[in-house]
């Protein structure tokens, strides 16, 4: 993983994901960023997303938590619904915007790495 400051007073981050294969169980639990958008290319490996819609009961995660200063930005918790189904495999791309919800490995059919950039305009993650 890897936070660099870009200019214009934005951040990039990069990290790789690695997914063992797994079916998730509805209904899902997920999340969004408020402030960071992502760009997903998945290097191998095949499975289903769920994005978009709306999360219920939606709780914010602990701001002074490690995973949300260096990984996920400020994020919210709760019940996907709504959401649309997105198979994808190695050479895909998927982009989720700031405030979408989203469950990238909500099923994993092949061992899968995935290539995670994170734009982030606002620098909620902390640079490493």
């Amino acid at each position: 993983a890897r936070v660099l400051n870009v200019g214009n007073g934005a951040n990039l981050g990069a990290f790789i994901l690695h997914y063992e294969t797994m079916t998730n169980k509805l209904p899902v639990s997920s999340f969004y960023h408020s402030e960071v958008s992502e760009l997903y290319y998945v290097i191998r490996g095949e499975g289903t997303a769920l994005l978009g819609g709306e999360l219920e009961n939606a709780v914010w995660d602990d701001h002074n938590s490690t995973a949300i200063k260096q990984v996920r930005g400020p994020s919210a918790n709760g019940t996907m619904k709504n959401y649309k189904t997105q198979k994808w495999s190695a050479g895909d791309t998927i982009i989720v915007s700031a405030g979408v919800p989203h469950s990238m490995g909500f099923e994993v059919t092949a061992k899968t790495d995935i290539l995670r950039i994170a734009f982030d305009p606002k620098r909620a993650l902390q640079l490493k």
